[in-house]
């Protein structure tokens, strides 16, 4: 080995240490960053309410969280559930707010399902020689008003949380009975990074030579 091609793999080194140093760093960085800048807002937001003797850090988001618990505790009660439609139905009636709010509101509640409420997990054949396949969820197998040899089938997108819904031929879409919706949406979200797992192994990874 000469001395050029000892120094490319020094620096070669330093750049996949480097590299793996970001990869471990950045995810805890960014979250103590968003955790600490979190509890800041808060404690500001709270530096007018709270009397000085009772501050602390951490107070701000403290109080926060016990106030969402105690509306999420009295809305489900009968005295105070008849406020929270009163307060809804206030907000409804302004076109601007309700546009707003019913966006939230939706978001929120995806945000809030279940994962195996996703539908069954499927392959859909995307071309007729069926030699490209895409992973998703059969979310509705009769559709009203359409062909019965169409289906729901809903494909989630890769480093992301969207995806768009597609109506294809019930021919196209096989079954995958033997993987759980959870593992089947963290391996569409990871870009296939991710293992995928069957009933809580991961599958054997085949290796394949492209031509």
């Amino acid at each position: 080995m000469n001395h050029r091609d000892g120094r490319k793999e020094f620096w070669d080194k330093i750049k996949t240490y480097f590299l793996r140093g970001i990869i471990v760093i950045a995810p805890i960085t960014i979250t103590v960053f968003i955790v600490v800048s979190l509890i800041e807002f808060f404690d500001n937001l709270m530096k007018g309410i709270i009397p000085p003797q009772f501050q602390f850090p951490g107070i701000g988001l403290i109080t926060v969280v016990i106030v969402i618990f105690l509306v999420g505790y009295l809305s489900g009660t009968l005295v105070f559930q008849p406020i929270f439609q009163l307060i809804q139905s206030a907000i409804l009636r302004i076109r601007p707010l309700r546009l707003i709010y019913t966006t939230i509101q939706d978001l929120f509640n995806i945000l809030n399902r279940d994962v195996a409420q996703l539908g069954k997990p499927v392959m859909v054949a995307m071309d007729k020689e069926r030699q490209i396949w895409k992973l998703g969820f059969l979310t509705r197998e009769k559709i009203e008003g359409l062909p019965d040899d169409l289906v729901a089938v809903y494909l989630p997108h890769s480093y992301n949380f969207s995806g768009n819904l597609f109506l294809v031929h019930r021919e196209r879409v096989k079954p995958l009975d033997h993987i759980p919706p959870a593992e089947q949406i963290k391996f569409i979200v990871s870009g296939g990074i991710m293992p995928l797992k069957a009933n809580g192994k991961s599958l054997p990874e085949q290796k394949q030579q492209v031509t």
